[in-house]
């Protein structure tokens, strides 16, 4: 076959001889461009492959382009994507690499590890047992349970439910939902959500925690025993029999409260959460907890081990214990 350079070349020439005439040209080079026989017609830069792979399913190891597919992405062993990543389902019990953004549409299931360069956007339902480790923000649509470890660089936004029985570090969290935590939550800024409720401890809130509702290690409050106790009733002990009864009595009006509080399953002292910032919500009850700045509520009630450095200004009620003194502010 004659290399179309060289053909369209010798036509220029024939002419320019004058062996064939302008009109003999022109035919020629309508009749060799018609057969894709000259440069133009030729594109000398590399092609891609417009093959599209109908499995990505990967047991070894694999580098791949990133693309937009409508398969389920399953990684049982080492995958790296270079570019970003859109499907349908994501399942990762190896070890995946993303340069680019993620976007799983309706599941995703980490086991493993996930590493994302860019930022992560998560429809239907998040579970991970795993680690997941975005580089930008993380956007979660629906529901999420983090038992693993969760890392994000900047943001966590978050919908319907965030359920934290793991770790979770972020630059920010806001929640158009509940969140909720029985492990170690670390932002570096402000939590906001509709609804936060932790029953764990040793979590920071590097700026302020914001919500409707706030519960912080609840289970640990025992209410005053002696609230409940009948006057008569202490002051007929007359003897032994009536002190065994008194006592057998009160026993069975505390023991309960301890364990539906959680202490007939852990008798571990909960750690103090941190809060560096304010605490501002509606309904407030904590124990536990250590606000660097101000408490702002509507109803406030405050449990063992709370230390507030700033003020707690409150606008319906406010509950305290009696053997700490606090400085409370009532708004008008």
């Amino acid at each position: 076959m004659n290399d179309p350079l060289n053909l369209e070349e010798s036509l220029k020439q024939k002419l320019e001889s004058g062996e064939i005439t302008e009109e003999e040209y022109n035919k020629l080079i309508s009749k060799f461009g018609d057969l894709d026989l000259l440069s133009s017609n030729i594109d000398s830069s590399p092609k891609k492959s417009t093959k599209t792979r109908t499995k990505w399913r990967f047991a070894g190891s694999a580098n791949v382009d990133g693309d937009e597919i409508d398969v389920p992405v399953k990684v049982s062993g080492k995958l790296h994507v270079t570019g970003d990543l859109k499907c349908p389902e994501m399942k990762i019990s190896g070890k995946t690499i993303i340069d680019g953004n993620l976007t799983v549409i309706e599941e995703l299931k980490i086991s493993g590890l996930l590493s994302v360069s860019e930022d992560a956007k998560l429809g239907g339902t998040v579970k991970v047992s795993g680690k997941l480790d975005v580089n930008k923000n993380l956007y979660i649509t629906e529901y999420a349970k983090i038992s693993g470890k969760l890392t994000v660089t900047e943001n966590i936004i978050s919908g319907d439910e965030l359920i934290v029985s793991g770790k979770i570090i972020a630059s920010s969290v806001q929640s158009k939902g509940l969140v909720k935590s029985s492990g170690t939550v670390n932002i570096a800024q402000d939590l906001i959500a509709n609804e936060f409720i932790s029953s764990g401890g040793g979590s920071i809130i590097g700026g302020n925690l914001e919500a409707i509702n706030v519960e912080i290690a609840k289970r640990y409050r025992v209410s005053k025993y002696e609230e409940n106790l009948d006057e008569d009733e202490v002051g007929s002990i007359d003897n032994f029999n009536d002190l065994g009864r008194f006592v057998s009595n009160l026993v069975g009006k505390i023991v309960p409260k301890i364990i539906n509080m959680g202490f007939g399953d852990d008798h571990r002292t909960p750690k103090i959460f941190s809060i560096e910032g304010n605490l501002i919500g509606s309904t407030v009850d904590i124990s536990y907890t250590h606000i660097k700045g101000d408490l702002i509520a509507d109803d406030v009630i405050i449990g063992p081990k709370v230390v507030i450095e700033g003020t707690i200004r409150y606008k319906n009620s406010i509950t305290l214990p009696k053997t700490v003194e606090y400085q409370t502010e009532k708004a008008e």
